[in-house]
């Protein structure tokens, strides 16, 4: 049985050199207990730091768990591969793609499990999630996010970049950048929201987020709050605390655009919902 310690000072990963490819990292099999260091902005368990292109580096089969400050952080890197990781009881979200510049990064096969309130990283992180995505230019692939305090997967486009990368010399804009994929991902008991796309998206092109399946969430299995041209394929919702599928605008008048294709929807099943940390 892992202790906490007392301290909130725990190790951490930090891989930072300036320039695509400039570093090299294969980081596997790997276990990280009392991780991350509480009140330090930028001392998470694991640290992917503005290198740019990392085609040549990935993090896969490692086990991050009672961390004080996140899970791994993707900031400002490019192409990494995130496979088949598990994290457990991470304060603040316990994967995170951190800035809108971020693309083509892999993140696929993961768990996380229990991502709990922190008070001294985001406003975000007092509501956090098991992944907090704010580029939807990467590959989101059959993970798994199970039991946050309140969000399994947050997709949170800004307007621009944010962060340290508002220093980089680059005119993005991550609410009008289309899905790269996000597909078979899922998403079950949640304090509040499954799956949810906040604020506003409104992507340049078409987007679909598909095959995803959310289940025993506090209040609601998916929750799209504006929304463009985003549709919904092969989604599944089942024992949602309130509602199965919410959306409160659009702009869009073509139904090949903006849609819920191929869908199941499913009220009561008798299932406990999670506890919502609302409540």
């Amino acid at each position: 049985r892992t202790e906490l310690s007392c301290n909130q000072f725990g190790v951490q990963l930090f891989f930072h050199s300036p320039g695509h490819e400039s570093l090299r990292v294969r980081m596997a099999n790997v276990e990280i207990a009392n991780g991350g260091q509480a009140f330090r902005l930028g001392r998470y368990a694991v640290h992917w730091h503005m290198i740019g292109n990392v085609r040549e580096s990935f993090q896969r089969n490692c086990s991050i768990h009672h961390s004080w400050n996140r899970g791994t952080a993707i900031h400002g890197t490019n192409h990494l591969r995130l496979q088949n990781n598990f994290i457990y009881t991470i304060m603040g979200h316990s994967f995170f793609i951190e800035d809108g510049t971020e693309e083509h990064n892999r993140v696929e096969g993961n768990l996380a499990i229990k991502s709990v309130p922190s008070m001294n990283l985001l406003n975000t992180d007092q509501t956090p999630a098991c992944f907090w995505i704010v580029t939807m230019r990467n590959y989101i692939l059959h993970n798994h996010a199970v039991a946050s305090r309140r969000y399994g997967i947050w997709l949170r486009p800004e307007v621009s970049v944010t962060g340290t990368s508002v220093n980089t010399p680059m005119d993005v804009h991550p609410i009008n950048i289309p899905v790269l994929q996000i597909e078979g991902n899922e998403v079950h008991s949640n304090g509040k929201y499954g799956l949810r796309v906040f604020d506003i998206y409104k992507p340049n092109a078409p987007s679909v987020i598909r095959d995803t399946f959310t289940w025993r969430n506090g209040k609601a299995g998916f929750t799209a709050t504006v929304i463009g041209q985003v549709g919904f394929d092969g989604v599944i919702a089942a024992q949602n605390g309130d509602v199965v599928f919410e959306s409160r605008a659009t702009d869009v008048t073509r139904w090949d655009v903006a849609y819920i294709y191929n869908a199941l929807f499913i009220d009561y099943t008798g299932l406990p919902l999670a506890d919502s940390y609302a409540a």
